[in-house]
């Protein structure tokens, strides 16, 4: 019985944890949009990406777009102090077809662009 505790401590902790870091990426997601409610939409879609739509390209401007990615996937992006979350690239669609990606590329200390629509299901 006393070996169990501990195990079901730690479980409980990894639970809560998980649950914590979802709730900060929603209320992060919450203030982009307040912040760029006029011109895009954001969502997380699946579990590593964050979804940006707009109604056409000129809504916003891609240092708007890296200025989002840092936001959400950096604590301090000079750094190079990530948040605690699973969201690892960002998606740029408008008028609902695919544009392009961001992501951080460790290698090269920067933010890469492709465009290659990259999606895991």
């Amino acid at each position: 019985m006393f070996k169990i505790v501990p195990i079901l401590f730690i479980l409980a902790l990894n639970c809560c944890s998980k649950r914590l870091d979802n709730e900060a990426d929603m209320l992060l997601l919450k203030e982009l949009n307040l912040k760029y409610n006029q011109k895009c939409t954001l969502k997380i879609d699946n579990v590593y990406y964050l979804k940006v739509s707009m109604q056409n390209m000129k809504s916003l401007s891609k240092s708007d777009i890296v200025d989002i990615y840092k936001t959400f996937i950096f604590e301090n992006y000079a750094k190079n102090i990530r948040r605690n979350t699973r969201i690892v690239y960002l998606n740029v669609y408008s008028d609902k077809k695919f544009q392009y990606q961001i992501c951080y590329d460790p290698q090269r200390n920067n933010i890469a662009e492709s465009n290659i629509e990259y999606h895991e299901d």
